[in-house]
Order: structure tokens, then C-alpha cells, then sequence
């Protein structure tokens, strides 16, 4: 589908096709456009190898997590650690002395 952008405020008139357009963001001709019920985003066709494996890193984690919580865990170690670690980074630990 291409790009296009409007030159004024009305819904039909002059556009330009496969032009940038700023909708909060910058998206340029040839980006892909993700979106679902929360937001919609849009990056480079390059980025799309990296970001498809960090999507999937993070679905591995999340199907982890819910092993965890349907095996019944008392503790999510994820939880307890990033806490933990913002905790440091909000109040390091005094130094001796």
C-alpha cells in the first residue's frame, strides 16, 4: 500500500504518494507498520531480522514466566531480580567506611 501524505487539513485533494509523514513519528516509504489493540509502531524494513529475534527472546521469557506460575513458584526469581536491581540503581549501597 503506498505512503501518502495530505497537503491540507481536507480528506480528498492533491497528495503525494511514498513521501515521509509524520503521524507523532516519523514513517517513511517502505517501513513496516505493526499494530494491535494497544499502539501501533513502525521501523525500518532492516531492523525486522533483529527485531524478530528479540520479539521471540521475549516470548520465551514470558512462556518461562507462565511455566513458573502454573507450576505454583512462590518466587519469580524475574521479578525478584529486576526489583533488586532497581532498587541498586535508585539507592547503591553505602560504602564502608
Amino acid at each position: 500500500m503506498p505512503l501518502g501524505s495530505s497537503t491540507g487539513a481536507y480528506k480528498s485533494g492533491p497528495v503525494r504518494l511514498n513521501v515521509p509523514v509524520c503521524v507523532g513519528a516519523v514513517v517513511n516509504p517502505g517501513d513496516v507498520l505493526v499494530g494491535d489493540e494497544n499502539g501501533l509502531v513502525a521501523f525500518p524494513q532492516e531492523q525486522v531480522p533483529m527485531l524478530t529475534e528479540r520479539a521471540q527472546a521475549k516470548l520465551r521469557l514470558e512462556q518461562a514466566i507462565m511455566v513458573g506460575i502454573d507450576g505454583g513458584a512462590g518466587r519469580q526469581d524475574w521479578l525478584h531480580d529486576t526489583l533488586w536491581t532497581l532498587r541498586l540503581e535508585k539507592c547503591p549501597p553505602l560504602s564502608s567506611p
